[in-house]
């Protein structure tokens, strides 16, 4: 999956430049929200979201059977609306599907930060 497939990805940020400061931004809100030391470098240096999704995915279900209640307060910190982890968590594939809700939802932030930011200058 690359960014273009997020929904409000779609003609966001025309040059690679931007989609590659926009990876770094999404990983580093990744950590700050989900409580990480750091992951891996390599995530932020391509465009596509698959390697990214395949480590959330994995993230998500280590957690999810292991520490839930933190989990439960990370998501919480990420603001998914409990009405759509409900539908997230009884789907057929529950750790990609929040998985990609998790990023859609960070990815939004970043990019709504980036938007007010640059109206201020």
């Amino acid at each position: 999956m690359s960014l273009q497939h997020l929904p409000f990805f779609q003609n966001a940020l025309p040059d690679r430049l931007d989609k590659l400061a926009l990876m770094e931004q999404l990983i580093r809100q990744l950590e700050k929200d989900l409580r990480l030391e750091q992951l891996d470098p390599n995530l932020s240096t391509t465009l596509s979201l698959a390697p990214l999704s395949e480590w959330l995915k994995d993230y998500v279900q280590f957690q999810l059977e292991n520490k839930s209640g933190d989990f439960f307060n990370a998501l919480y910190t990420i603001d998914i609306e409990d009405r759509m982890l409900k539908i997230v968590l009884d789907s057929d594939r529950p750790y990609e599907n929040l998985a990609q809700l998790i990023l859609q939802r960070e990815l939004y932030k970043v990019m709504m930060r980036q938007k007010f930011k640059s109206k201020e200058k």
